[in-house]
């Protein structure tokens, strides 16, 4: 990609373009202040993924919508590879979403983090994730905080 050699030195605080030395690859450096504001918008979103199903986002937004109970609006993107990034447009329905869990959608457990910068849902994976384990015919004296976490581990 060629540059102008009239490019504006004003611009080139908030962006510059260069050649890839291998020439087929320019490179678009972006400055701090322009990485703020684009990434501003997101500070109220969440990237989520359904575990052991595959929705689709006009399947997940009702499902999302009965679960969270939102005020305000929600915007949801597939970002592939079964993540979604859900927007909120109000603060309590992102805390709640973020905070309140651990949610389900049926039987499928939906992992819910913060919306990170350049995430990848190709290269991403959970590494772990809250489980609920159901202990039928537990005899009482078991339910011991040192007994629990040794089932748990």
């Amino acid at each position: 990609m060629e540059v102008e050699d009239d490019f504006q030195s004003d611009d080139e605080q908030y962006m510059t373009i260069t050649d890839d030395p291998a020439g087929n690859i320019p490179t678009i450096k972006l400055s701090q202040e322009i990485k703020a504001r684009i990434r501003k918008p997101w500070r109220r979103s969440l990237i989520t993924k359904l575990i052991g199903a595959d929705f689709s986002v006009n399947r997940i937004i009702p499902r999302l919508n009965g679960i969270w109970r939102p005020k305000g609006k929600i915007e949801t993107i597939d970002l592939t590879n079964g993540f979604f990034t859900v927007k909120f447009s109000v603060e309590d329905d992102y805390r709640k979403a973020l905070e309140q869990g651990p949610w389900f959608l049926g039987t499928n457990y939906l992992s819910v983090q913060t919306w990170t910068s350049n995430f990848n849902p190709h290269v991403r994976s959970i590494s772990s994730m809250a489980v609920w384990i159901r202990l039928n015919s537990l005899p009482l004296e078991y339910f011991d905080r040192e007994i629990l976490t040794m089932v748990g581990k």
